[in-house]
């Protein structure tokens, strides 16, 4: 199929049935039915209260253009009624008919139903189909940046807020954000579908980002069907994620667990680390108050306290006097290695952090997966090696940040330089892991090679200690500073 035909026979077919829905039935009566309504959700609340995790938009649909049927049987009653008790804070209705084989119906019906926020989502082009969704019981509706000229979409957003909706704007591309934020969107979707070619870009929201103000709702759309793929996309900023296909095609007697998973199961240390600027930087290895408070002044993100044998280790009367002295905001995280799980634990309650840094061999099984009785007072960052292959895979640390560092098997960190080969190789390794769920790196890392890491592994984050520190071995605000600069100026490219 070529690349405009699916978009081109969509909007034709949606059109032809809208011309038969005004003929049926007026925009007057469609409207006195809209204003009879109870007055809707306020959805951009709904989407913000998840408790420092992601807000799921649970969606109700029984086909796509390019998946073809995916639940012929759906019963959207049965499915919303799911959805509710699985924790979503919103339900997402496909009613377009032609493709994705929905309706007025199931929105009307499900809104019977649950007293969830609805989302109209369809090829939303004139008033008429917005003044129909309020009459049917939506809360807020799709509008599609593509398909809008600029004065449309600026329009189409005045009639819903006239009833009380705040519109789901959708962008697919850089251009598209920006035409949505002048427009004056306040919930901003970024869709990793190419409507043209129906492929999916799984990195789009992080590019996009910076673009979209923080004072906007961010929703992440398509390619979303596993809980690493949702905190990849609150590792990128996303508010709330949108999932519809993978929850539509799982069994419904275990669908309920499988949406709790997917937006609960995010490493703790993720939901704590600021959002909506990438990467998140950790400067490490601080050893006085001035070393953390011009961390802070050069922009670190988390602050980094060594409580294990190390020439940069500190007591836990030195770590919490350090922790003290920093905004209560600051996120601080005790680094640990060769300490079983219970000193960890107590090490790290003397020390005040919150949040600890351990390595994988201390705490993982012969397997590699960690034993069911270990417990990590606080969130986690496990420390993998990109050398050792006995930990290679990514996510068999789950409820924890992993790190991937470069040192060889039997070294944890402090590698300070290594060579541009052996760089390249400990990229490619850290790059393949960043691709399935979010990753701090580390591992030779300075202020002249930060900016073609980031390039080569598009990391959730940094990890840092040697890199900042002067020939002295002390830490060094000017290439603090530095480093932070080059990562940030990295991100804007």
């Amino acid at each position: 199929m070529s690349e405009t035909t699916y978009l081109t026979n969509i909007l034709r077919d949606v059109r032809a049935r809208l011309t038969e829905r005004q003929t049926t039935l007026p925009m007057a009566a469609v409207r006195e039915i809209a204003l009879a309504q109870p007055s809707p959700r306020v959805v951009t609340e709904a989407l913000r209260s998840a408790d420092g995790g992601v807000a799921l938009i649970a969606e109700i649909k029984r086909a796509s253009p390019s998946k073809g049927m995916l639940d012929a049987d759906l019963d959207p009653v049965a499915q919303a009624r799911m959805y509710a008790r699985g924790g979503a804070r919103m339900i997402s209705i496909l009613t377009e008919q032609d493709h994705f084989k929905g309706s007025l119906d199931d929105l009307r019906a499900v809104r019977q139903a649950v007293d969830l926020p609805l989302l109209r989502k369809d090829f939303l082009i004139d008033p008429y189909q917005i003044v129909e969704a309020r009459a049917a019981g939506a809360d807020t509706y799709l509008l599609i940046v593509a398909l809008l000229d600029d004065a449309e979409l600026v329009e189409l957003m005045r009639v819903g807020r006239e009833l009380g909706m705040e519109p789901l704007v959708e962008a697919h591309n850089a251009v598209e954000v920006q035409r949505a934020v002048v427009a004056g969107a306040r919930l901003i979707g970024v869709n990793a579908r190419d409507l043209r070619t129906f492929q999916v870009d799984t990195t789009l929201l992080q590019r996009l980002k910076p673009l979209i103000p923080a004072t906007s709702v961010v929703v992440a759309e398509s390619g979303l069907f596993s809980a690493a793929d949702v905190a990849r996309m609150r590792g990128y900023g996303a508010d709330a994620v949108l999932i519809g296909e993978a929850l539509v095609r799982r069994n419904l007697a275990s669908a309920q667990s499988s949406l709790l998973e997917t937006i609960t199961h995010l490493p703790p240390v993720l939901r704590m680390t600021p959002r909506g600027r990438y990467p998140v930087i950790k400067l490490c290895g601080m050893r006085t108050i001035a070393d953390a408070k011009a961390a802070l002044a050069a922009g670190a993100d988390m602050i980094g306290l060594v409580l294990t044998q190390s020439r940069r280790q500190l007591t836990p009367a030195q770590a919490r006097e350090i922790v003290s002295a920093l905004p209560p905001s600051t996120l601080t995280v005790g680094v640990f290695a060769d300490e079983p799980t219970e000193r960890i634990n107590e090490l790290a309650a003397a020390a005040g952090v919150h949040a600890v840094q351990h390595i994988a061999r201390h705490i993982a099984g012969p397997d590699g997966q960690v034993p069911a009785n270990t417990v990590l007072d606080l969130p986690a960052i496990t420390v993998c090696s990109s050398a050792d292959p006995a930990l290679a895979h990514p996510l068999a640390f789950p409820g924890s940040m992993v790190l991937v560092e470069a040192a060889p098997s039997g070294v944890w960190g402090g590698v300070g330089t290594q060579s541009a080969e052996a760089a390249q190789r400990h990229w490619e390794v850290a790059a393949r892991w960043a691709r399935s769920q979010p990753i701090l790196l580390a591992g030779g890392l300075h202020p002249a090679n930060v900016s073609a890491a980031i390039a080569a592994v598009q990391p959730w984050g940094l990890d840092v200690s040697s890199g900042i520190e002067g020939p002295d071995g002390q830490k060094d605000p000017e290439r603090m500073r530095a480093f932070v600069q080059a990562a940030r100026a990295a991100e804007d490219q």
